[in-house]
């Protein structure tokens, strides 16, 4: 070391670290104590020099000059300032804060042309803090050579600074992906329309959710939903779905759309719809068994003076006998009507359709078959009566507009109502001749074309066609259980030119009194009626209907309405095209082993019926054939049970009911059957969720029902099982319930496999099959050696409201 060096050597390692503590991102801070000083560092902090002081040049060898000595008093970091012009501010001249540089005093803490030292000037993306440099960038950019970039989007620093998407390429979410042309956006690697992407509704990522029964959709880059076929988002909640059925009086083919009074909801439309009773004549339905105007037929019009019975037109003077022979106990069916009418209160009829009951609050009608589906009127009507030839309902009215009242009245004219709503209508029957009837002298008789009228004192028949009343005598009010209302209420009948009464006489009997005699016969023997007083038949049906207070032997607790079996003579019970009544039930006489070729002709152990002949060979194949409309609403029957509601390709497996015959091979009651969620059943019980299949073939599953097989997705009822009808002709009913295409999400497609008792017949029937797709439809045996299908090969589309029975054969 040179003489004199050791005072240069600690101003020089002073000015390195003081400036190591104001940029240590550019001076590594050197700890003197360690002797740790780079001698780099050490070089650059030394100030240049232009010459020596005694004339040299500074060349090496040449010895160094004196270095000033420090100034003991300045502060240890105080800034190096460097070499100073002459007309340099000194220190002593700048405000506090600040520091003299070649420009003036500045601010060494802030100012971006010397940041911790004279001189010593921030990038153009920085600043001054603190007397340190830091990043200026906005939020989410980041500095790439001085210039602040969106590394998630700029493709020339994609991700990170310098790194350039090739060319055709652009910078999505730090990525490079390939561009698209307007109006389509990168998402994911594809280019899309963010305006109708439903899983990319206005931006990348962003979906369209819904509920039940709809599917997402995007317009405008803003999210919806369009509802399945027979569904709408009523209550314009997208979370939920479309929660509404349009299918439904209320909302008929639309959210709001309510069908008028008279008027059903049939695919979405109002229209006035037929029963199975009646036929449909232009635009109004009729039971051409007793219609005037279309007599047997629509438009085969009865001549003046005549009236239609049975579909035959004849004079009134020679009407149809009509009598009740039995009153059935067994196989009933209630329900509890207090919700719909209030109170009991007394009167009721039958259509072909409904039955009428009024209660303290209102009248309200019920279907026939299943009881149930209850509907207010909105009034009360005090005068119900019923024609059970036509299956038309009349209120008895004091005018041809004025019902009568909760008193009775003197009665003129028959008013009739809209035998399935209960509406009031524009039609009246009046009467020949007034007769007066009293609060509590008074019996309403329902008859086949006449009614029956006891005011009292006397009793007088009523033709419903002519309004011709009759005198039949004096007669005394029989004893009888009371109504709550002003009369009681029967059944009229016709028989051999005598008048008869049925009614209940107490709470153990109901009773046939003859007019006017008034002799008394027992027509059946109860244990429990409880307090009934209001009963009517159908003989369509093949039922009485009735109302009690309380429980009776067939059931009920508050207020209950009922039916029993009943036959009648003659039966005017209407069967399907191909049937006969036999037992009160409709049965085919060339298949039913029970009745072959007539009622009560049943075959021996072993045999069956085929073609009305009973055979010993087993029937190991079918026929098909084209079924009548005729859907029965599974769930809607009382005691059904539901299987797999809201699944895909799912089973479950339940009992058959009654011993059947399939291929010939005997299947045991109780034996169980796989139900299946993609339309069809496995009759050996094997579970199985195939979602495709043909017919036949030996691959599993096997022993197979396909009603309309194919990917499917189930509603929230699922499939609905029931048991109707009585031993021996059962039917068994698998009902598949508003089903959906799995492929597209959209359809409302319901439909049903009967299996029947007896015949071993399997029948399909078809409702409302919107947005269906060909389907395997058929039969096959359990080796899957033999198949048959429904419409002439392995698979079809059905049609709505088509029917294919498959009968047993050589």
């Amino acid at each position: 070391m040179y003489p004199g060096a050791a005072p240069f050597l600690v101003v020089a390692l002073f000015v390195v670290f003081g400036c190591a503590r104001q940029h240590s991102s550019l001076f590594p801070f050197v700890d003197v104590a360690d002797g740790a000083a780079d001698e780099d560092a050490t070089n650059d902090a030394a100030p240049a020099r232009d010459g020596a002081a005694d004339g040299t040049d500074g060349a090496p060898g040449d010895a160094p000059p004196e270095a000033p000595s420090p100034d003991t008093n300045a502060p240890e970091d105080a800034p190096d300032t460097g070499p100073l012009p002459e007309d340099t501010p000194d220190a002593g001249t700048c405000p506090a804060g600040s520091a003299p540089c070649a420009d003036g005093c500045r601010d060494l803490q802030s100012d971006r042309s010397h940041c911790g030292r004279c001189g010593q000037a921030c990038s153009v993306t920085e600043a001054c803090v603190s007397g340190g440099c830091v990043s200026s960038c906005l939020a989410g950019q980041v500095d790439c050579g001085g210039r602040c970039v969106d590394a998630r989007t700029d493709p020339l620093h994609c991700g990170m600074c310098g790194r350039a998407c090739p060319a055709g390429m652009g910078c999505v979410r730090g990525r490079c992906e390939g561009t698209c042309e307007s109006p389509l956006r990168v998402c994911g690697g594809s280019c899309l329309d963010v305006s109708s992407d439903p899983l990319n509704c206005g931006g990348c990522d962003t979906v369209c959710l819904t509920g039940p029964e709809a599917m997402p959709v995007c317009a405008s880059g803003v999210c919806g939903l369009t509802c399945s076929v027979g569904f709408g988002n009523c209550d314009g909640v997208a979370t939920n779905g479309c929660e509404v059925r349009l299918t439904s009086d209320l909302h008929c083919g639309a959210c709001g759309r309510a069908c008028p009074v008279g008027q059903a909801c049939r695919m979405g439309a109002c229209a006035r719809t037929c029963a199975p009773t009646e036929t449909l004549c232009g635009a109004v339905c009729v039971n051409t068994l007793g219609d005037l105007a279309n007599c047997g037929a629509c438009g085969r019009a009865c001549t003046p003076g005549q009236v239609c019975a049975a579909g035959s037109c004849v004079a009134p003077s020679a009407p149809m006998d009509f009598q009740v022979s039995s009153l059935g106990v067994g196989g009933c069916r209630t329900i509890d009507h207090v919700g719909s009418t209030g109170d009991d209160r007394g009167g009721i009829a039958v259509s072909d359709t409904s039955v009428f009951y009024t209660g303290d609050l209102v009248t309200a009608r019920f279907d026939l078959e299943p009881l149930g589906g209850a509907m207010s009127l909105g009034r009360q009507v005090d005068g119900l009566v019923s024609d059970l030839q036509s299956g038309k309902v009349y209120s008895l009215g004091t005018s041809a507009t004025d019902p009568v009242g909760s008193t009775g009245g003197s009665v003129t004219h028959l008013l009739e109502l809209d035998g399935r709503s209960g509406a009031m209508t524009s039609r009246s029957v009046t009467l020949s001749q007034a007769v007066m009837l009293s609060y509590g002298r008074a019996g309403v008789f329902a008859g086949y074309g006449r009614l029956v009228l006891l005011d009292g004192s006397a009793a007088w028949a009523v033709d419903t066609t002519t309004g011709l009343v009759t005198s039949l005598g004096a007669m005394a009010i029989p004893p009888h259980q009371g109504c709550e209302n002003w009369a009681f209420w029967g059944v009229a009948e016709f028989s051999a030119g005598a008048t008869s009464v049925v009614y209940v006489r107490d709470a153990t009997s109901v009773v046939r009194a003859r007019v006017p005699e008034g002799t008394v016969t027992v027509l059946g023997t109860f244990t429990n009626l409880a307090d009934m007083c209001s009963i009517a038949v159908s003989p369509s049906q093949g039922r009485w209907y009735f109302h009690h207070e309380g429980a009776s032997q067939f059931g009920g607790s508050d207020e209950t309405l009922g039916w029993c079996p009943a036959t009648t003579l003659p039966s005017f019970r209407v069967c399907p095209p191909g049937q006969t009544v036999c037992d009160g039930g409709c049965v085919d006489v060339g298949s039913h082993p029970a009745h072959c070729s007539g009622c009560g002709r049943a075959c021996g152990a072993g045999a069956t019926c085929v073609a009305g002949s009973c055979v010993t060979v087993a029937l190991r194949r079918y026929v098909a054939e084209t079924a009548p409309s005729a859907f029965v609403d599974a769930c809607a029957a009382p005691g059904r049970l539901t299987y797999l509601p809201l699944v895909d390709d799912s089973f479950a497996t339940t009992p058959l009911p009654f011993e059947f015959h399939f291929w010939g091979e005997r299947i045991a009651a109780g034996a169980s059957v796989n139900l299946c969620s993609n339309g069809w059943l496995g009759l050996d019980g094997m579970p199985n969720a195939s979602l495709s299949g043909t017919l036949p073939s030996p691959v599993t599953p096997n022993s197979v029902v396909a009603v309309h097989w194919g990917d499917l997705l189930t509603n929230g009822v699922g499939l609905c099982v029931a048991l109707v009808g009585s031993a021996p002709s059962r039917r068994w009913v698998v009902e598949w319930q508003s089903t959906r295409n799995y492929s597209t999400r959209t359809g409302d497609m319901t439909f049903e496999a009967i299996l029947h008792e007896g015949t071993n017949v399997v029948e399909f029937q078809y409702a409302l099959m919107s947005g269906a797709l060909s389907r395997t439809a058929g039969l096959e045996n359990a080796a899957g050696t033999d198949g048959i299908g429904a419409c002439g090969g392995s698979a079809c589309s059905p049609g709505s409201f088509t029917g294919v029975r498959f009968r047993p054969a050589l």
